[in-house]
């Protein structure tokens, strides 16, 4: 099928959109990659080290040594391939030199390379004016221009569900061999980048063979050898890579994040707190017009945006837990408000249109004003200051002694000083952990964590401010039962292989209160 004509007044405003989404973008680039979900960031960017490192020709030895100390297993997660790691890494290789911006700057594209692709479908199933509208949502959105320059894989992800979207709906209007493998291809590369993609693409595709069934029938669907072809590309890839790494981690995985929250099913806060967050992630009049445009999207497109919509719903049933505390398991559903906000928009605008000139020249002005309020937002998420991250870590790790093995309360899972310090440390669950064990029914006691987490190491190094006054406990067994050989602005070590006392089996009758 030929691509919708647009007019040159159309390609123009959404060049000036884009130029203007990338520079909010572009702003403090250079900073540590801790401003949003620095767990996940940092995560990536030791990955991409270690892998810098090891392509190295002539590595600094003790740099090399670190860098892969601090990415083995027990000191990062593995579940992804490392492509966009891998493909961070190449480019350190190819500038000279470890700079983790880079990373911002892949993503930053990725992202805009969704938005046209959000452009091209919206135009598809609505028009100019809803294309427009659809374009500028996820370019100004704050979450959006957070998420979008992030260190993580999920604006890769996301920027290809959307084109599978668009290849799925370019397929399901006229079926052939090149729209196929094209939807199979791009469908396939979504799931290798990130898994849980497989549902949002699994809605879509299910939409357009709706689309096609509606027009042709059911042996249209089954009996055509390009919907098998579609079904394989999209789950050899990522078939291929699990059976290749030959780990059960992605069991594990299912096992704690996904089976274990399975009670959350049946209760109500978590209907209403996702509701919450959807609502405030994506603005209540962005999702209002966008289920309003499950109504207005003409006929053709509408199995479309039902498949992509129980696609996402599918995604935060299997990770009830996820989906209502990391806002960028709903990342992908940022690019499915904006395509489904845009019937509503052009048919409010072919109202105005018709009214008179005055109508639609101020409902112009509202967009510019809706991008006007967006940046000013956007902006103001972005003035946060990290520039002292790199340097307050690595005074953290030169302060423990490196005569043995540490372990750590400290945030993101110990990934700062990991990162910034280059240093390997094993990780004391936050006050945090312990709310989600008992979400999971699983028992957990403190005291009887301190014993086995902490064998075989030397050092605690607490540097977490209000975490320890959050684990009273910990900070019992810590301040009465262990010297501090080492104090500074916002860390204290603790010295586990000279204890003032031993360390009793089970807490002694004043602490039996403390809680956990």
């Amino acid at each position: 099928m030929k691509p919708p004509q647009i007019s040159r007044l159309a390609w123009g405003l959404l060049i000036v959109l884009i130029a203007l989404g990338a520079a909010i973008r572009f702003v403090d680039l250079t900073e540590p990659p801790v401003d949003f979900h620095p767990t996940r960031q940092l995560r990536d960017a030791i990955i991409a080290r270690a892998l810098y490192y090891r392509w190295l020709p002539h590595p600094d030895p003790e740099k090399a040594r670190l860098a892969q100390e601090t990415a083995a297993p027990g000191q990062v997660e593995k579940f992804e391939p490392p492509l966009l790691e891998g493909l961070v890494a190449a480019t350190y290789l190819a500038v000279g030199g470890e700079h983790v911006w880079i990373a911002r700057i892949y993503s930053i594209l990725f992202w805009l390379l969704g938005v046209l692709g959000v452009f091209l479908l919206a135009h598809a199933l609505a028009g100019e004016a809803g294309a427009l509208a659809a374009a500028a949502f996820p370019l100004f959105l704050p979450l959006a221009v957070q998420a979008s320059r992030s260190f993580q894989p999920d604006p890769l992800m996301s920027a290809l569900i959307v084109w599978t979207a668009y290849a799925a709906y370019r397929w399901a209007q006229h079926p052939a061999w090149k729209p196929a493998l094209w939807l199979g291809v791009v469908g396939g590369l979504a799931i290798l980048v990130k898994a849980f993609a497989i549902y949002e693409v699994a809605g879509i595709t299910a939409g357009a063979l709706v689309i096609v069934w509606r027009r042709e029938g059911w042996k249209a669907v089954w009996g055509r050898a390009q919907t098998w072809a579609m079904g394989v590309l999209m789950l050899a890839p990522v078939g291929l890579y699990l059976l290749l790494r030959g780990e059960h981690a992605a069991g594990g995985y299912i096992a704690y994040w996904m089976l274990a929250f399975h009670k959350l099913w049946f209760a109500r806060f978590f209907y209403t707190r996702w509701a919450f967050h959807f609502l405030d992630w994506f603005t209540p009049l962005a999702v209002l017009l966008a289920f309003a445009g499950l109504y207005f999207a003409r006929q053709e497109g509408r199995p479309l945006l039902l498949g992509w919509m129980v696609g996402y719903g599918l995604l935060g049933f299997s990770v009830p837990y996820l989906i209502i505390s990391h806002n960028y398991y709903s990342l992908p559903a940022t690019f499915w408000v904006a395509v489904a906000l845009a019937p509503t928009v052009e048919t409010v605008w072919g109202w105005a249109r018709a009214v008179g000139r005055w109508a639609w020249m101020s409902m112009a002005a509202l967009g510019l004003l809706f991008i006007a309020v967006g940046v000013r937002a956007d902006l103001h998420l972005l003035k946060a200051s990290y520039w002292g991250e790199a340097e307050r870590w690595a005074a953290v790790a030169a302060a423990v002694p490196a005569d043995g093995k540490v372990i750590g309360l400290t945030p993101t899972y110990g990934m700062r000083i990991r990162y910034f310090g280059w240093r390997p440390i094993g990780y004391w669950p936050p006050p945090g952990e312990y709310a989600v064990a008992r979400l999971q029914d699983r028992p957990a006691s403190v005291w009887h964590d301190f014993q086995w987490r902490t064998k075989g190491y030397r050092y605690f190094l607490v540097a977490a401010e209000g975490f320890l006054d959050a684990e009273p406990q910990l900070k019992y067994i810590l301040t009465h039962y262990y010297p501090c050989i080492a104090k500074g602005p916002g860390y204290q070590v603790y010295d586990l292989a000279h204890p003032l006392k031993p360390l009793p089996k089970f807490p002694p009758a004043e602490e039996q209160h403390g809680g956990s």
